[in-house]
This record gives C-alpha cells, structure tokens and sequence, in this order.
C-alpha cells in the first residue's frame, strides 16, 4: 500500500472513530435521558404544560350547643395582574378604581408594567369586591381564602383557641381537634396554553377537597358570656391575679362554661401575652384549702367514723400536730360534725382525719378522681398532685384533710362536687357534644358516662346537708338566693411563696350547687391573690358564684324557678318560649353578624325568618317586669334581645310605642 493511501486509510480510520464516538455519546445521553432520568425529565416536560392546583379544605367550624358558631371561615380576596395578558387595560383600570379607590393613573402604571406579575390589592372582604368577581380579562388573578375569624371575640377563647398563619390550630380546642377541623386538601390539574395561562380541560383528573368535621359542644354561649363577664368584674372588685371558673351540669358531666381571666382576644394571638391564652381550669394546679373537705367529710361518714350529731372539741381555735400549731380561723369549742364543716373547722377536720387513717383518707382523694386527670380531652390537662403514701410525712394527714399539701385543677373540683351532688356518681366530665362530617353526618356523639360511685346516696345526701347550711348560716351566706337551696363550700387556702406558705397571699375559692336536692348547675369560682382585706373565699368567690347562678336563672330560657319554688327546691318546670337573646349579662354582643358572613359559611345554616309587615308593630312597656315576663311579651315580635344586669327591667330601647322595624335590636337593662 502506497503511502499516500496508507494516510487516507489512517484519516478515513480516525473519521470513523470520531463518528462512532459522537454516536455512542449520543445514543449514551440518549439512554440516559430517556431511561437513567427518564422520569425527571418527562415531569419536566409535563409541568410544562400542566399545573396542578391544589383546592383547599373549607375548615370545620365550631359551636356551641344550641349551634351558634364560636368560629367562622370569612372568605377574603387578593387581586393580581399579568401586565402583558390584559385586554383593556382603561376598562379594567376603571373598574379597579370604582372598587378600591384611588386615582385611575395609579392602576394604569401597574397595569402597564413591563413585570410578569404584580399585586393590586390582597386580603380584601367579599363585600368589598364583589363586583370586581364579575370581570372577567385574562390578565386579572383573583386568589380566595378563608380567614379565621372568632365573631364573639374574648368570649370562650381559651377554650376554642386559635390558629398561626399557617391555618393550623395552636392553642385550645383548634389544636386539640386540628386534624379533623383542617379536613384533607383536593387538587386538579390544568393545562397551560402558549402564552403560560392555566386552564380547566376535562381531560385532566379533578380530586376534590374533603372539608373538615364541625364539632358542637356542650358549652352554652349565653352562659359562657355571664361567667366570663362576672369573674373578669370579681377580679377588678377584689383585685385579684388571676380567676377561673367551671360551669357543670353534674347529672352528666357536660361542661356548661369554662373561664380564665385575664384572657384576650384570639382575632389578634400577637398581641396577647401567652399566659392568657392557657385555659387556667385545666393548666393550673393550686392547693384547695377547705372546699377539700368534702373528701374527708365523704370518708367519715363512708365508713362510719362519725355521725353528723358527734361532738368534737376544736381547742378554741390552736391544736398542736407533729409540733406545729394549727389555728382555726376563729376559736371553736365544741362543735357537732356537722358545724365542723358549716363553719370550716380546721382542727375539728383534722380530728375526723385521725379517726380515718392515711390509707383510708388517700383512698378518698384518689375516688374522687385526686391526682388524675379527668380525661376531659383537652390540650394541656395535668393531673395535678396527689403524693403517693409512701411519701406522706408524718404530718400530711392533718394537712391534706383540710386541703394543703395536694394540688388540683378547677376541673378537677368542679367534679369532685358534681359527684357530691350526683349522689355518690362520678361522672366524666366532657366538652365535645357531637361531631359531625361535611354533610353534617354525625360522626360522634358524647353520652353521659360513669367513672365511679364514690360513695353511696344516703352518705352524699348527709353531705348535702351539711353543704346547705354552708350557705344558709355558715361560710357560704354570701352565695345564698331568696327561694332557691344552694349548697356549697367555700375555701381559703395560704398561697406557697418560694417555699414557704405566705402571710399576705391566699387563693379563695367557693364551689356550689342548686338546687341543693336536685341539682342542675354546679359552678366553681377560684381567685388568685384577691387583695388581703378580701381573702376569703365566703367573700370574693361566693359572691362571684352567687351572680353566676342569679343572671343564669334570670336570663336564660333553660332553667325556670317556680314562685313555690322555695317550698320546693328540686322541682324544675319548662320556661315559656322566649325571644332569642343573642348576648347575656352586662355588655354587648362584641360583633354584628351580616346576613353575607352568614351566608359564606360552606355548611350549617339557620332557617331565615320573615317580617310580616303587614301591620305596623309597636315597641311594648316591659319596665318593671321580670325577665322571664319580658321575654314572653316580645316572643311575638322577632327581636333580637340584648340583656344586661339582672333582676326586673328598669330601662328599656326602644321606648315604649316605638314603631319597630325588621331588624331591630331591643336592650334591656335589670336591676334589683
């Protein structure tokens, strides 16, 4: 071979080579395109002419027992532009204008921007911007969601709690039931156009949105509003710390109203300081002080140490334990079993102690439910503290038969004296009444549920007993009612302070029933560091019950008190039907519900009433008459009924003889 070929055969060689290996390179990342990453780049290719959208979950809300929402979901609005997409921008400039205002010039500029996108308004109010939702140009974004919003403000808000910017529940029952309230997004996919625009195609798959549970409680939101209002008043009164308070039915455990104060408004979570956003009644333990002696009280006469008539000298007030002096809060000499608890007795409580015995006292405290928590389902519950015998000292008897040394919560009391009331039944106490789906399935439904007898009826009714002369001649007078029985026990209890029970600061307490032989209601009052010359429980927190208990009876279609009823405390009769009263006790519902609000909500409604204005309608004189007249003389007239006060009507809006008008609100103040 000549040399000239031998170069071309080398040249046509290396040609070759350089070809085979372009194509090896090719069929290489080839390969690796279409198998080794072959999935990222076909959702690259995808994501190119496909969007998916995510469609949110509407929010379960939530209620309170006669289905007026502690929560609501308010749709809010954001407007955005793509610049280069808009068809008429003068028109759509126009429109801007008639819904936000401002000068036409300003909307003009962002509409001629050379940016891709921008925002013209966000957050916005539905009603606000209802006509913008009609217009319709390609280059106009309009994004909805749902706003959180809590329409009775400070009311009950520990308990419902509130949510972070992310939608998720943080505190009270929107974090307990986050799951269930937030519901499960859905999403659909649609197809982008040339120009990037994303549209609907039916031939791209739609999953839709499972919307969240509502969950109805047992809470009544007329009382709720009395409670919180009356202890918020006793702690300005009595200048104290801090307050809790627990309304119960003890005949099952469902927990009517449940308050701390200080509390705060769950509209605005950043301002509030955080310890007021804590439901104290669960979160906060502290020593009972004598409304702890119902526990020894029980045990006595549970197992036959004493009978209510045996007499037991109180030492005129001093009695020596394990070498500490203990002082009664006034000198006793001999009192019957019955006035050792009628007049709070340390030293006559402490004497039933040593006829029981550790074993049997502990037993007690833990029958009651001492030391556990009540299982209420509520984020944040302790146990409080009930120490083991093994630990006990050689004076913790004497300490613990009169409440020291033995931490609780306010639930934890309520219930205790729910099981005092419910002859001997413990009962489980519970929050949530019913839970139901997005088609408004009930999915659960609480029932009333036994956790033990701790001791039996003949032995809770001489309990009861004494607990009715607490408030008719002993600590409690200061709870009493004319014509209806009450029972009850009040508490003063030395505030620890760095180790050491303190001379100045007392936690004050009074927990109480009615009526007293058949008992319906059960509230207990707990105030933090009222001032020194207000530190008795029989002082500041039976007084604060006593309101509770009267602007209830006074205000409320539920519970209605015969004028007989004196002779015959436990009989309870059905109260005629009465207007709907929309914000009980001394200040006025703290929001206007529009018909708009109402009508966004995605499930439960209220059937619409309708005016008849056929005749005109006079506004009547109630002035004078009780509440419960009041309210039977406006039924007829479909008014809205804002109370204040308690006891008879002394001033009234409208006036007499006011021509009344759809919509109208009457406001009735009482006074004794």
């Amino acid at each position: 071979m000549s040399p000239a070929d031998k170069r071309f055969s080398g040249r046509y060689l290396t040609l070759v080579l350089v070809f085979v290996s372009l194509w090896l390179i090719v069929l290489g990342r080839l390969y690796t395109i279409q198998v080794v990453r072959g999935d990222r780049y076909r959702q690259i290719g995808k994501n190119q002419v496909e969007n998916k959208e995510p469609i949110p979950a509407i929010r379960g809300n939530i209620y309170d027992r006669n289905d007026r929402p502690f929560t609501m979901n308010v749709p809010q609005y954001s407007f955005g532009v793509r610049p280069d997409q808009v068809t008429d921008k003068q028109t759509l400039a126009a429109h801007l204008t008639s819904t936000f205002g401002g000068s036409r010039s300003y909307f003009l500029r962002r509409l001629s921007s050379s940016r891709p996108f921008l925002w013209l308004e966000r957050n916005v109010e539905k009603q606000k911007v209802q006509p913008l939702l009609n217009v319709q140009d390609p280059g106009l974004v309009v994004q909805m969601h749902n706003t959180r919003y809590y329409p009775y403000q400070e009311i009950g808000a520990q308990l419902v709690g509130t949510m972070n910017v992310d939608g998720a529940g943080i505190t009270g029952l929107e974090a307990q039931y986050n799951s269930l309230l937030e519901g499960k997004p859905g999403w659909t996919i649609l197809k982008k156009d040339g120009r990037g625009i994303s549209l609907p195609s039916p031939a791209y798959p739609t999953i839709q949105p499972i919307h969240g549970h509502d969950i109805e409680l047992t809470i009544d939101l007329e009382y709720q509003t009395i409670v919180e209002e009356a202890l918020t008043a006793g702690l300005e009164e009595y200048k104290a710390v801090k307050g809790m308070a627990v309304l119960m039915d003890p005949g099952t455990g469902a927990i009517l109203a449940m308050a701390s104060a200080p509390t705060y408004d769950p509209n605005s979570p950043a301002k509030a300081a955080p310890a007021n956003m804590k439901n104290r009644a669960v979160t906060d333990i502290f020593e009972p002080g004598s409304t702890f002696k119902i526990v020894t009280a029980t045990a006595a006469l549970a197992e036959h140490k004493v009978r209510p008539e045996d007499l037991l000298f109180c030492e005129q007030g001093k009695y020596r334990v394990n070498g500490e002096i203990i002082h009664d809060w006034k000198p006793f000499g001999w009192l019957s079993f019955s006035q050792v608890i009628i007049n709070s007795s340390n030293i006559g409580t402490i004497k039933i102690a040593e006829k029981l015995g550790r074993d049997v006292l502990y037993r007690y405290v833990r029958r009651f439910g001492f030391g556990t928590k009540t299982g209420v389902n509520f984020i944040g519950e302790v146990p409080g503290i009930t120490h083991p015998l093994s630990e006990w000292t050689n004076s913790s008897l004497a300490s613990i038969a009169i409440g020291h040394e033995v931490s609780v919560t306010a639930l934890q009391l309520a219930n205790a004296f729910a099981a005092v009331a419910n002859d001997g039944y413990l009962m489980q106490p519970y929050l949530v009444r019913r839970i139901l789906d997005e088609n408004g399935k009930t999915v659960f439904r609480a029932h009333p549920e036994v956790i033990r007898q701790v001791a039996k009826p003949p032995v809770m009714r001489q309990v009861k007993a004494m607990l009715k002369r607490v408030v008719t001649e002993g600590t409690g007078v200061q709870a009493a009612i004319d014509g209806i029985q009450i029972a009850g026990k009040t508490g003063t209890a030395q505030k620890l302070v760095d180790g050491k029970y303190s001379e100045r600061e007392y936690l004050t307490s009074f927990v109480g029933f009615l009526p007293a032989d058949n008992p319906k209601l059960l509230c207990a009052v707990i105030l933090d560091s009222p001032e020194y010359s207000n530190h008795w429980g029989g002082h500041t927190a039976a007084p604060i019950a006593k309101t509770i208990f009267t602007q209830i009876i006074n205000s409320t279609d539920e519970y209605y008190f015969a004028d007989n009823q004196a002779a015959a405390p436990g009989r309870r009769v059905t109260k005629p039907a009465a207007p709907k009263v929309t914000a009980a006790s001394g200040k006025q519902a703290p929001v206007v519900l529009t018909t708009q609000m109402v009508l966004d909500q995605p499930r439960r409604s209220t059937p619409e009433t309708t005016d008849d204005t056929s005749e005109p309608l006079r506004m009547p004189d109630v002035r004078g008459q009780s509440l419960r007249d009041a309210l039977v003389s406006l039924y007829d007239l479909n008014l809205e009924v804002k109370i204040s006060g308690y006891g008879r009507v002394a001033r009234q809006l409208p006036k007499p003889g006011t021509h009344l008008k759809p919509g109208t609100v009457c406001k009735l103040e009482l006074m004794n």
